[in-house]
């Protein structure tokens, strides 16, 4: 590829830089159509569908929660007013 030297742009005419991106963008476009990239409005034809995930839950956070909760019916029904604060405060006391 030979070299070119640089230009200063502001010398330039604005309607000859728009009319050269524009130039430029046709050859570009019509490039990858030739490759087989898409077409110009960018769709790329060539690109796998990506698969979602499947969604199969938490089981050891369901297990989890159910464990942190154990007792709360038995000791909401001692203390009426009781907090779920209070509560883990009771049972962080209890060593459960």
């Amino acid at each position: 590829m030979e070299e070119k030297t640089a230009v200063d742009l502001g010398s330039v005419p604005l309607e000859d830089l728009v009319k050269e991106v524009k130039r430029r963008m046709q050859e570009f476009e019509s490039a990858k159509r030739e490759l087989g990239f898409g077409d110009s409005v960018g769709v790329d034809r060539m690109r796998a569908p990506v698969a979602r995930s499947k969604r199969t839950g938490s089981s050891t956070k369901k297990q989890a929660a159910k464990k942190r909760w154990e007792g709360w019916d038995e000791y909401l029904s001692k203390h009426p007013n009781a907090k779920p604060k209070e509560f883990f405060q009771w049972k962080k006391k209890q060593g459960k």
